[in-house]
């Protein structure tokens, strides 16, 4: 019975229950891209202490040839 009530009040504000789903995936979208731009900012934080980590390993090595 509260069901019925609930979907008949749903109906008669569908375009308010639509705004809010509209509303609630723009937010969904927001947080998504931030976290994927997160997600890349990682990604490229771990690269460049990675090509770091290659260029410390090999300048020794270059030096070592030099001698």
């Amino acid at each position: 019975m509260a069901l019925q009530c609930v979907v008949k009040v749903c109906l008669q504000h569908s375009t308010v229950v639509r705004s809010l789903l509209t509303m609630s995936m723009q937010s969904w979208n927001n947080t998504m891209t931030r976290w994927l731009k997160s997600l890349k900012s990682n990604l490229n934080l771990t690269r460049r202490s990675q090509n770091i980590s290659i260029i410390g390993f090999i300048l020794p090595y270059h030096q070592e040839q030099r001698i």
